[in-house]
């Protein structure tokens, strides 16, 4: 049996201040959308200053955080919604605080075995007086989100060596920069398609319990093989 689910008053956040305004929004006018085809009373806030006075006014029964950087995903507004009792959407402040942070996260993945390029955070006063790694490395913002402010610098580019001051990159926005080794690879974007991955995700299921069944039965018969061997030997060791 079906249990139908409760419709609800959510109240999505969006926009902000960060770099990433334009992409929020977008993305919480989709949410918005999709929630309110499903039935659902929708708040749409675009976030300001005065965020906690509208969430108050707004009295929602859950927060669909469609923020993106900070102060959305580092922790900020996460702290401000548990201080107000609210429920929201994605994680909460401790793991905000440490993903948003690229060393943090560092520090907390990296001993538990997971790989990760090495790397120090620099000044960027540094990077115009000399290279902090061997090129070509790459330069990223400590705490943004997605690839904002990301320059990989080679010995082919135009940044110069050393860095120039008045060439555009992030050592204009950020005092303090994150210097990696560049691991080149691949980035892929894949589509989900819904139906056929269900489709695909169900024979997958079938298939992987047929084989855990065949090994079970597999089991039971060399269990069973090894006790009539072990009967075998005993009846004849009781005739000898």
């Amino acid at each position: 049996m079906t249990v139908p689910l409760p419709k609800l008053h959510v109240a999505v956040l969006m926009g902000g201040w960060s770099n990433e305004r334009p992409v929020s929004l977008m993305s919480g006018e989709g949410v918005a959308k999709a929630l309110e085809s499903k039935g659902h009373t929708v708040t749409r806030i675009d976030m300001g200053r005065d965020v906690a006075l509208k969430l108050a006014e707004a009295k929602p029964d859950v927060v669909f955080n469609a923020l993106h950087g900070a102060p959305g995903e580092d922790g900020t507004v996460q702290g401000m919604m548990d201080l107000m009792g609210l429920t929201y959407t994605h994680s909460g402040l401790a793991s905000s605080v440490i993903a948003i942070d690229k060393e943090l996260t560092k520090q907390a993945l990296v001993p538990h075995g997971i790989p990760m390029p090495g790397g120090r955070i620099v000044d960027c006063e540094e990077i115009h007086e000399r290279d902090p790694l061997p090129r070509p490395y790459v330069l990223k913002p400590v705490n943004e989100g997605s690839s904002v402010g990301v320059a990989i610098v080679t010995d082919e580019g135009n940044y110069g060596n050393p860095i120039g001051r008045d060439v555009k990159g992030p050592w204009q926005e950020f005092d303090r920069l994150l210097a990696e080794p560049f691991i080149r690879g691949r980035e892929l974007t894949t589509l989900r398609d819904q139906k056929n991955t269900l489709d695909s995700e169900k024979a997958t299921l079938q298939a992987s319990l047929q084989e855990a069944l065949r090994q079970k039965d597999q089991q039971i018969a060399d269990l069973q093989r090894q006790v009539n061997d072990q009967s075998a030997n005993a009846a004849q060791k009781q005739t000898e």
